[in-house]
């Protein structure tokens, strides 16, 4: 998690590491969605999951 990131939230989140596990099939899927909603590629869509994560559970 970068300083950056920690700053902006002012909340430094308790998660160190999380690891995303995907299958090829969520995988599709996920890159599926990102594309019908004009998002851009997977790394990116994993990241604002992984925000979203935080944001619900750094509470």
């Amino acid at each position: 998690m970068s300083e950056r990131v920690r700053k902006k939230n002012g909340v430094r989140p308790n998660i160190t590491n999380i690891t995303v596990y995907l299958d090829r099939e969520d995988a599709k899927k996920l890159g599926q969605l990102a594309k019908e909603q004009g998002l851009p590629g997977k790394s990116t869509l994993i990241r604002q999951l992984i925000k979203h994560y935080l944001k619900r559970h750094s509470s």
